[in-house]
């Protein structure tokens, strides 16, 4: 109910709605098809309000549980969505690190789902200078441009699916030694050929 409501505020105020939602199953029970119910009631009740709106299951999947069986979960849910709604999007939310940097269970080519089931894949990727982590305060910095976005748009390019960056954000600290970063970072994902707005967390 909530996210049907955040939904019809979104439509009211033309925005578009990224919604990402756990699933009452396993991700292997959902792959065999027990939540298929509620994902298509979920997803018709999202498209009554109107709105476009850009659904995503279990985003962040990395060390949360087999990723085979969240892949095999993505493969099955997209036709769900798509043949529940028309204005309703099948998205994918994932690190990006991790698809570029971490281990390879997590590369794009393990993690993707197959061509033409995806409408929207999105990152959430995060400058962490000044992030305090286990008492340490990182000193690095990201550069979205030069570290992700080539990556992912040739990624995008070669399996024809938009993408965005779903999260970003950084730290006080690095909005003090780099106050244009969240700008530049938006103008470098527009260039590159990402898609629109995204939720930025300061």
């Amino acid at each position: 109910d909530g996210a049907v409501r955040i939904a019809q505020a979104d439509a009211a105020a033309g925005r578009v709605s990224w919604m990402s939602f756990k699933v009452p199953y396993s991700w292997a029970e959902m792959a065999a098809g027990k939540g298929d119910a509620w994902a298509a009631d979920l997803t018709r009740r999202l498209g009554a309000t109107g709105g476009t709106v850009w659904v995503a299951f279990h985003h962040e999947p990395e060390k949360d549980g087999v990723i085979g069986d969240w892949v095999a979960m993505q493969r099955h849910l997209s036709p769900v969505v798509h043949g529940a709604a028309p204005n309703v999007a099948f998205s994918m939310i994932v690190t990006g690190w991790n698809q570029f940097y971490g281990p390879s269970q997590y590369s794009m080519a393990n993690v993707w789902p197959g061509d033409g089931l995806v409408d929207v894949l999105g990152f959430d990727i995060y400058n962490e200078y000044g992030w305090v982590r286990n008492g340490v305060s990182s000193t690095e910095t990201v550069d979205l441009g030069s570290q992700y976005f080539a990556q992912i748009q040739a990624f995008a390019s070669a399996h024809d699916v938009a993408w965005g960056l779903a999260e970003t954000g950084y730290t006080n600290a690095s909005s003090d030694i780099d106050p244009q970063w969240i700008a530049r970072s938006y103008d470098q994902m527009v260039a590159a050929g990402g898609q629109g707005d995204f939720g930025a967390q300061v």
